[in-house]
Parts: C-alpha cells; sequence; structure tokens
C-alpha cells in the first residue's frame, strides 16, 4: 500500500585520477571526472503481504494487524551523465559507472531517510486504520488493531 511518493534530484559529480606519482596526477591525460543528475520518485508505504485480517463472528468483531513501520516499497531513478572527461590514459571501466550509478542510488536513499516521506507515510497508516474502522463499524462490527490471534478467530479470504 503506497502513502507517500516524492520525487528527488540530485547533481553528483566526481573526480578521480591516476595516483602513479603526484606530478603525474597534475596533467590532464591522468584525469578524469564525471558530472550526474539523478532524478528519482520514491514510493513509501506498507507492505500488506505480512498484514493480517481477520474476524471473531461470535464478537463481531474485525482485527487488523498492519505494519507499524512504514518502507521504501520503490525506487525509480534516472541517472543523465552531463560531463564525462575521461583523459588519455585513464578511462572510466564500466565497473567504475556502475558503482558510480550505486552511489548516486544510495544518495537518494539517504535524502530520503531525512525527507519526512516516512512520517508523512505514518500519518497516511492513521488515517487507512480510520477509514476500515469506520467502514466496519458502519456494519454494526467492533474493530480492534494490533492485537495478535485469539481462539474463535478466523482468517478473512481474499
Amino acid at each position: 500500500l503506497v502513502t507517500v511518493e516524492g520525487d528527488f534530484s540530485e547533481l553528483y559529480s566526481r573526480e578521480d585520477s591516476w595516483k602513479y606519482n603526484d606530478w603525474l596526477a597534475q596533467l590532464p591525460g591522468f584525469k578524469k571526472k564525471i558530472m550526474l543528475r539523478v532524478k528519482a520518485r520514491a514510493s513509501v508505504g506498507y507492505d500488506l503481504s505480512s498484514t493480517h485480517l481477520t474476524s471473531d463472528e461470535a464478537s463481531h468483531t474485525i482485527y487488523l494487524d498492519l505494519p507499524a513501520r512504514p518502507e521504501l516499497l520503490s525506487l525509480e531513478h534516472d541517472v543523465d551523465y552531463y560531463d564525462l572527461d575521461e583523459g588519455v590514459f585513464n578511462h572510466f571501466a564500466p565497473q567504475e559507472l556502475t558503482a558510480i550509478n550505486s552511489e548516486a542510488k544510495q544518495r537518494i536513499r539517504d535524502k530520503i531517510e531525512v525527507s519526512g516521506l516516512y512520517a508523512r507515510a505514518g500519518e497516511q497508516r492513521a488515517e487507512v486504520i480510520a477509514l476500515v474502522r469506520a467502514m466496519v463499524e458502519s456494519k454494526g462490527w467492533h474493530f480492534e488493531e494490533g492485537t495478535g490471534a485469539k481462539d474463535g478467530r478466523t482468517r478473512l479470504k481474499d
């Protein structure tokens, strides 16, 4: 259940030189640098596969066990290389580009942590529970959240 989405954009640059000798590292043929832009969309919410919705027909009660903490459900990202400047003797290997791409994605993950998306997803969780509670109670049943399995209950079928 995706409750919050956020868009992120990050500029990321990296410079490297061949460190055989300090004076060689200063020459243009031994330097390489890259600048890229990462655009990402993050979806934060709750994995419903661990959710348990059960009922007790004798007491007309619905029990809902929803995960307490939201999680990052998906992270779609695009990388645009703006400046790829390789030296004559120092090139970017495919493995380096893959590592740079992974570092850029990790930077986006770090931004998500401090962005407040998880807090907003927690607020949305409360709204979802209130909606389920209203639907259940409008039919004359009782609603309980976060209780474990009890005897006499049966799992609701999909």
